[in-house]
């Protein structure tokens, strides 16, 4: 098993072999550098999102739409960091736990439906993801660094749940109401 900078050394130097790394079929940023997988995929849909929950759940319950993004992180921001906004849920939650224990008991895998908002919010950050279940309403969107999942209050902004991902694999509890 290699380490994320062997891989990504491994394919910037197959890239150079050949010339440059889109040579390769790799996504490449603006900057110059391999992309993150979220760019290399190609766009998500809101109907691929709606098809990622099981059948039964789409068909009768489900309802998936985007607005414009209610809560714009700008660059300034402190919680637009991923550790920021971390280091902000422990304090909230969890006090004077230390940062890799509040971290093992708060996170939780990201589902299937969710990979793919993480993968819509990365693709559209100025627009959020609303996703109405029978059961729940969720908020998605691109803060900062991160994918925030809200658990809104009726009637309420983002609020009763916060949940955050950088990746779109793990998820942290940082928030409840």
């Amino acid at each position: 098993m290699s380490c994320g900078t062997c891989a990504k050394n491994t394919a910037q130097g197959a890239a150079s072999a050949i010339g440059s790394p889109a040579a390769t079929g790799a996504a490449v940023a603006p900057d110059g550098k391999l992309a993150e997988p979220w760019r290399r995929e190609p766009p998500v849909t809101l109907d691929q999102v709606r098809q990622a929950f099981p059948r039964a759940t789409w068909q009768k319950y489900l309802k998936v739409t985007e607005t414009q993004n209610d809560d714009p992180c700008s660059d300034d921001d402190p919680l637009g960091k991923f550790g920021a906004a971390l280091q902000h849920g422990r304090a909230r939650l969890a006090g004077d736990v230390p940062l890799d224990r509040f971290m093992q008991h708060h996170r939780s895998p990201v589902n299937a439906w969710q990979k793919k908002a993480y993968a819509w919010a990365m693709q559209h950050p100025h627009k959020q993801l609303s996703v109405s279940t029978k059961e729940r309403d969720w908020v998605i969107f691109k803060h900062g660094e991160y994918v925030k999942f809200c658990l809104p209050n009726p009637g309420a902004a983002c609020g009763a749940h916060e949940y955050i991902t950088r990746d779109g694999r793990a998820k942290y509890h940082v928030y409840e109401r």
